[in-house]
């Protein structure tokens, strides 16, 4: 849900502006919006129907506590630090301690895969700053903003209160308990596409 329908939110935002405001196309814009929303209800109709039929009491049988999952973000939060997911790592493979670094410590603490890690990173700013005149460069750039805000779990900066009051006052949004996991494409979107070639126009 979060990973199609936020993408989707904030490409509707930048379309209208990209309008500049036009009446017409502003409104055929917002009935598409209206109509491929409903189509989706109709095609998740098999899970929807649950939370309508049974109501609130559904949700609060289905999803735990929400103090019990914004304690499960804040631990796995620690494998999700800013420059981790910049770099496209997690602590998890590369920290002695980690149950699942047995495999995969060696690898991701090889000075050359580190160093591939940073690379990619140059990349995606050389994509960032020498796309800026295609169409839809405000549009992926604000993914990859969203996205590592919310990948990045309840670190620094104010991830720690954006979670702790959407938790507490929107129940359902549980499912991002696991952000990296659970919201991280919407991240990797933008990132991929900016690597792939920093003169790739994007716009058409």
């Amino acid at each position: 849900f979060f990973t199609f329908w936020i993408p989707a939110g904030i490409f509707l935002i930048f379309q209208i502006f990209h309008f500049k405001f036009k009446k017409l196309d502003i409104l055929k814009l917002i009935f598409r919006s209206i109509l491929i929303f409903f189509l989706w209800i109709l095609v998740n109709i098999w899970w929807i129907y649950p939370l309508f039929k049974g109501g609130g009491s559904y949700i609060t049988e289905s999803v735990p506590n929400w103090q019990a999952n914004f304690d499960s973000l804040r631990g796995v939060s620690r494998h999700f630090a800013v420059s981790d997911i910049l770099l496209l790592r997690q602590t998890a493979y590369f920290v002695k301690e980690s149950l699942l670094s047995s495999e995969w410590f060696d690898f991701y603490n090889n000075p050359l895969v580190f160093a591939i890690s940073i690379i990619i990173l140059f990349f995606l700013l050389f994509g960032v700053i020498r796309g800026k005149k295609q169409k839809y460069w405000g549009y992926l750039c604000s993914l990859l903003a969203v996205g590592l805000f919310i990948s990045k779990g309840s670190n620094f900066p104010l991830g720690h209160t954006f979670f702790y009051y959407l938790f507490k006052i929107f129940p359902a949004s549980a499912a991002l308990r696991n952000p990296y996991e659970k919201f991280g494409i919407v991240f990797l979107l933008p990132y991929s596409i900016f690597i792939i070639h920093p003169s790739i126009n994007f716009g058409c």
